[in-house]
């Protein structure tokens, strides 16, 4: 039998393990839900890529999404697409369907793309500060990536693009 103290140093020890093994948990599924984020902007990267060589520009934005989905050449030869959701598409797109999301879209959270045509930017929200692509100037931009502001960024350009807002081209 255990006496009184040993069994005291026996239940703080199990508690003190328990404790440690559910923060070492919680950290793994942090981080493999930022090594999610930063392959599937690694993943829209490639197929914004794919789009500009079959159509000559990069895909256009509308509200931090990715317009082309459901594209058509009219009588002059000239695209013309939809924006894209984040996740599956029905639509006719072989560039965006389906197109990645962040992993806690159910909780609001979601990537950002800005385009022009002729450059991009693409956001997400990286939950550990420690993380290569953290970047605090984005951070401080206050893009909104759904629930949160936006802390890591990508772009065809230079690091530096990440922070200025892109030139309207005209037409």
């Amino acid at each position: 039998m255990f006496t009184k103290r040993q069994f005291t140093f026996v239940s703080i020890m199990l508690t003190i393990i328990a404790a440690v093994t559910v923060v070492n948990l919680y950290s793994s599924y942090r981080k493999s839900r930022d090594n999610e984020r930063k392959n599937d902007m690694g993943d829209i990267q490639n197929r914004i890529g794919e789009f500009r060589k079959a159509t000559g520009a990069f895909p256009l934005s509308e509200n931090g999404k990715v317009v082309g989905c459901n594209g058509f050449q009219d009588k002059t030869g000239t695209w013309h697409f939809q924006p894209c959701n984040w996740g599956d598409n029905k639509v006719n797109s072989p560039f965006f369907d389906p197109l990645p999301h962040d992993p806690y879209i159910d909780k609001g959270r979601t990537f950002v793309y800005i385009s022009n045509g002729e450059n991009y930017q693409l956001y997400s929200a990286l939950e550990g500060t420690y993380e290569d692509e953290y970047n605090k100037k984005v951070l401080n931009m206050n893009i909104s990536c759904g629930d949160v502001s936006c802390n890591a960024g990508r772009t065809d350009a230079s690091l530096e693009a990440l922070y200025v807002p892109l030139p309207i081209l005209k037409k």
